[in-house]
């Protein structure tokens, strides 16, 4: 990661933890908040990170524990899990389009997130 991307981490508040020695390392932030909409108000949100950033983009992201929206229907996309820490994450397969090493960062991406997410929410079932 970025020095620039824990001090944004660092300056949103946010508890996090890097573990750097999985591959591709995987960066987890503790209690996220989730718009409303979800069934959880928290969540922890991981991102894989890999080798290369920010040269190669940040894609998809994931959340424990599972949600589902209001009325119990999974967001779309978000069916497949994955094991990690002990814990069945729940992923949300969403892909960036558009990724400019020179611009975007772990932090243009955690907007990017919160903006899908708003949707899914808005969507509802």
């Amino acid at each position: 990661m970025l020095e620039s991307d824990t001090e944004y981490l660092d300056g949103k508040g946010w508890s996090w933890t890097f573990h750097e020695s999985e591959r591709p390392p995987l960066l987890v932030i503790h209690n996220y908040e989730l718009p409303s909409g979800f069934s959880e108000a928290r969540v922890e949100l991981l991102i894989e990170v890999p080798d290369t950033y920010p040269d190669a983009k940040l894609d998809m992201f994931w959340v424990y524990p599972v949600v589902t929206l209001a009325g119990g229907a999974a967001p779309r996309q978000s069916q497949e899990r994955r094991d990690f820490d002990g814990k069945l994450w729940q992923r949300f397969s969403r892909h960036l389009e558009n990724w400019r090493p020179e611009t975007d960062t772990l932090q243009t991406y955690l907007v990017w997130i919160h903006n899908h997410l708003i949707d899914d929410a808005q969507a509802g079932p």
